[in-house]
Formats: C-alpha cells, structure tokens, sequence
C-alpha cells in the first residue's frame, strides 16, 4: 500500500516538475521572440525612412530609430551596433541634432565597454557626459553617469564609481526618475 501511494506521489511530483518546466521556457521564448520584434520593428522603420527620404537629412526621427536600433544590436551584434553608432554619429553631427550625437557616444561607449577596452569606453562616455552638461540635457546626464560609473567600477576606481553613481542619483531623484 505504501509503494502504491509513493509511486502516486512521484506520478504528480513529476508532471507538476515538467508543467514548471515547460511554462519557464514558454516565457523565456516570448521574451526573446520580443526582443526580436522590437529590433526588427526599428530595423523596418529605419529602412522605411531611408527608402522615403535622404538619409542625411535633418529627420531626427530617422537619427533617433538609428541610435534605438544600435542599442537593441548591444548584447547581440556588436559589429552592428559600432556601424549603426558611427552611421548615427556622422548624420548627427551634420544636422547639429544634439540628442544624436549624445546617443551615439553612448552606444560606440558601450561598444567598446563590450570588447574590454575601458579607456575607449570611457572616453566616449566622457563625451556624452560632456555634451550633455553642456546642454543641460538631465536625462542623458544621467546615463552617461551610470555608463561613466561602471567604467571606472571595472576599472577598478571604485571611490570614482561611487561619486558618479551618487551625482546620477541625486539627479534623478530631481527628475523624479
């Protein structure tokens, strides 16, 4: 009698153990079926917008689904992300579009944080940090800050890190971020 209510037992245990796992991998996949959709709904739009129009004229929308697009391809393509950085950085600086150029310091910032070269990295968060003081654009500041402050984390700079991490908080709690 015992074996009989065990093996019951270990029936259940079982099939509650794969429902588990298969629920755990139905939403994994939708995340990186999301994932995927984001990219390529930004990839259509960037298409679109180069089919319809000059790609080097002043369309900020175009610079910002080109920057957004650059950032998605992060943890994915890095050789992507670098082009499309570069491409956003060019088109930004010719139409002075000040978002774009910060944006785009950020994303070949995190290209080169990716790859390990630190001081790239940091150089190129720096100027992000910089353009965004500069223009007193907050929101930007702040990630530049969070990107400047991990920089200098895995660098080892720890008091440096912490500095930069606290200014991004003060300022966020500003915004109410």
């Amino acid at each position: 009698m015992f074996s009989n209510i065990s093996r019951t037992f270990l029936f259940f245990s079982l099939s509650r153990g794969c429902l588990l796992i298969l629920l755990l991998f139905s939403l994994s996949s939708n995340t990186l079926s999301a994932q995927d959709s984001k990219r390529d709904s930004l990839l259509k739009l960037v298409n679109q917008s180069k089919i319809l129009q000059n790609k080097n004229s002043k369309d900020t929308l175009y610079i910002h689904n080109l920057t957004m697009l650059a950032a998605e391809y992060r943890f994915h393509n890095l050789d992507s992300l670098l082009s499309l950085s570069k491409e956003s950085l060019s088109i930004s600086k010719k139409t002075d579009y000040l978002n774009g150029i910060i944006r785009s310091y950020s994303n070949i910032g995190g290209y080169y944080s990716d790859i390990g070269k630190i001081d790239e990295a940091i150089s190129y968060f720096k100027k992000a940090y910089e353009l965004s003081c500069q223009h007193n654009n907050l929101h930007l500041k702040v990630s530049a800050l969070n990107d400047l402050a991990k920089e200098y984390g895995y660098k080892g700079d720890y008091a440096f890190s912490l500095k930069r991490y606290l200014e991004a908080i003060e300022i966020a709690e500003e915004l109410n971020f």
